[in-house]
This record gives structure tokens, C-alpha cells and sequence, in this order.
């Protein structure tokens, strides 16, 4: 029987998707084992890419192979490959989400929820209605137009994740760039390749594609990174002070923060709960600014916030928030000291002014 798919043009793309994210995964274990929103995002859109690319040679091989066992191994491996294939554009959203640092509110949360539950309940009922796909008498895969479901729902998660990007870079100005199209471009590709062309199965292997393109951004950005902490560094201070300063708008709003009694901490519990101490009030203060601004660690035990905002409004909401979440880690049972900080806020003007000079003045106020 003549097959549907050309097999050995879907076995070499998803071999080559295969190894791509092998190589991915070994070159960057080192930054994965750290588990981050973000990293966890990266490990199962590349797991799921992985499982993909396996599932689709092997479903290729099967249509049209005489039998029952054939028959219902097909059907129930393409439903995965739907499943992966959603999942996947999902797992792209939430690093979206991660790496922006957006709050998503309890609305947003419930939409996706729903077309995750949508694509799931739509495969089960594909098991007794084919709305989707069937495999017909001859064993051999065959599209119906639920298809365009799926189509949708993906492309929904990625159209959603580039909405909130536009949101951030809005928010956040120069202080949130990502090469949003490097994941973009090969999804595009393969989704109107594989629906416009039938029988070829490239999505998988495009997916791999995306991964190596968001790695090798991430690679990029780790000079500009506090290894203890994963807020960036002073080295990211100089350059984003120098693209600032070729800007119309070089207004932005500047919080310093010192911890009190941070060599004390040291002395009396030790560097590695300092080091914990660092870690947390850089995650606390990434979840308070969120997509507005980003963080620094300035020094030993200082903190800036940079935000791409001059709202008086926003600065008080954005210090109310830090506050807030000091005070809440502080009633925490496990946490081994109490964290308090000093904190001054000033307008910046990188036309006018050096940020180091500056800071240099509000850290001598604060002491």
C-alpha cells in the first residue's frame, strides 16, 4: 500500500531534530540543573520536542501497515503527537512568561486552562468521533478538519506569548529585549509546511530549531549574569547604561537597595545562608517588579532596580511590592534570618548624569 508520508524525508528531519537537542541538552546541563521557571520551561519543550521527533518517524513507518495491532498503535501515537505538539507551543508561553517575568492575572491563567483542557477533551473524543484525524481501512493517517483545532490552539499560546513580549518591551523598554523571533521563524515554517503540505512532518524538528536559537540567546545574555543570585550584573549596568544613553527617552527610575547587617549574617550563620539570603531577595525582587524593570546586584549586598518608568506611581506600587514580599519571606518557618533593607529611589538621566556617580551618592545617603 502506498504510504501517505515519504518516510526517509521524515526520518532525517527528526533525526536531525533528535541529535540537535541531545547536543543542546549536553552543552547545557550546566545551566539547566539549576530549576528556574524558566529552565524547566526550556527542559520540557525539550523533552516534548524529543518525544516528537521520535513518535513521527515511527508513525510514518506505520501507515499503511497491514493489521490490527498497526492499526490502533497509529491511532494512538498521532494523538500523542497532537498532545506533543500543543504542550510544546504551551511550554514555549510559560518560558515566555518566565523569562519576561510577567504576572499573569487569574483570567489569563483560566483562558489557558481551558484550551489546554479544549485540545485534551478534543482528542478523547477523536477516539470515537474522528473530528480530528482517523486512520482508515488501509490503515493510512487521514486529516479532517479538526486539525485546524489544534492549529489553533498552538498558535494561540505562541500569538499569546508575543502579545505579552509586546506588552513587556512597552513596560520594560530597552530593558526587555529577547530575539523574539528566533523561536517564531522555525515554528511558522514548519506548522504552514506540514498544513499546507500533506504528508510531510517537519513541526517536531522545527521545534528543535527553536530550542537551539532561545539556547543560544540564553548563552549570550550569561556574561551579563550574577552567578549566585541570576540577577544581572554590573557588567549588564554599563551596557545597558550605554544604550540608554543613545535613546530620545533616557529616563528611567532607579531603586537602591542595601541589606542591613549583611556581614553580620555572614559571621553569624555562615556564607552559605548569606548566599541564600542573596538568592532570595533577588527572586523576591524579580517577582515584584516583574515585567517593568529588571534587577542588579550592584555590589556584595546591593540591589538595583531599574525601571524603564519615571510614574511616581509605579515606583511607589513597585516598592510596596518589595516590602511586601520581604515581610511575607520573613514569616516563613524555614527561613534562617529575617532580611530587612534600606531602599532609596531616584529618576536617572543617562543624558545628564553617570548611574555611578549617582548610586554612588544614594549609597552614602542610605548608610
Amino acid at each position: 500500500m502506498e504510504q501517505t508520508f515519504v518516510f526517509s524525508t521524515v526520518l532525517v528531519a527528526n533525526c536531525f531534530g533528535i541529535f540537535l537537542i541531545l547536543v543542546l541538552i549536553a552543552s547545557n546541563a550546566w545551566r539547566l540543573k539549576d530549576k528556574t521557571p524558566e529552565n524547566r520551561s526550556i527542559v520540557a519543550l525539550s523533552g516534548l520536542a524529543f518525544l516528537g521527533c521520535i513518535l513521527d518517524p515511527i508513525v510514518c513507518w506505520l501507515d499503511g501497515v497491514p493489521g490490527f495491532v498497526s492499526h490502533y498503535v497509529n491511532y494512538i501515537l498521532n494523538g500523542l503527537l497532537y498532545w506533543v505538539d500543543m504542550l510544546s507551543a504551551f511550554a514555549w508561553f510559560m518560558f515566555m512568561v518566565s523569562h519576561m517575568q510577567f504576572r499573569l492575572k487569574f483570567v489569563h491563567k483560566a483562558i489557558l486552562g481551558a484550551f489546554l483542557a479544549l485540545g485534551i477533551f478534543a482528542m478523547i473524543v477523536n477516539c470515537f468521533v474522528p473530528i480530528i484525524f482517523y486512520v482508515d481501512d488501509n490503515n493510512r493517517y487521514v486529516r479532517e478538519f479538526g486539525y485546524y483545532l489544534y492549529v489553533f490552539i498552538c498558535h494561540g499560546f505562541v500569538i499569546d506569548s508575543m502579545i505579552l513580549y509586546l506588552i513587556a518591551r512597552k513596560r520594560g523598554g530597552l530593558l526587555k529585549m529577547f530575539p523574539f523571533w528566533i523561536y517564531i521563524m522555525p515554528f511558522v515554517v514548519g506548522t504552514v509546511c506540514q498544513s499546507l503540505f500533506y504528508g510531510v512532518s517537519v513541526l517536531c524538528a522545527s521545534f528543535a530549531v527553536s530550542i537551539a536559537g532561545v539556547l543560544a540567546s540564553l548563552q549570550k545574555n550569561m556574561i551579563y549574569k550574577d552567578d549566585l543570585t541570576g540577577a544581572f550584573n554590573k557588567a549588564y549596568l554599563d551596557f545597558i547604561s550605554g544604550q540608554f544613553g543613545k535613546e530620545k527617552n533616557k529616563m528611567v527610575t532607579v531603586i537602591l537597595l542595601n541589606i542591613n547587617g549583611f556581614k553580620t549574617i555572614n559571621e553569624n550563620h555562615g556564607r552559605d545562608v548569606g548566599d541564600r539570603v542573596l538568592r532570595s531577595l533577588s527572586r523576591l525582587l524579580s517577582h515584584a517588579v516583574g515585567e517593568t524593570g529588571n534587577v542588579i546586584r550592584y555590589s556584595a549586598d546591593e540591589f538595583i532596580v531599574l525601571m524603564h518608568s519615571r510614574t511616581a506611581m509605579v515606583s511607589s506600587v513597585s516598592i510596596a511590592r518589595i516590602k511586601a514580599n520581604i515581610a511575607d519571606y520573613n514569616k516563613l518557618r524555614d527561613c534562617p534570618c529575617k532580611i530587612t533593607v534600606r531602599m532609596g529611589a531616584f529618576e536617572m538621566d543617562f543624558g545628564k548624569h553617570s548611574i555611578n556617580s549617582k548610586l554612588n551618592e544614594m549609597s552614602q545617603a542610605l548608610s
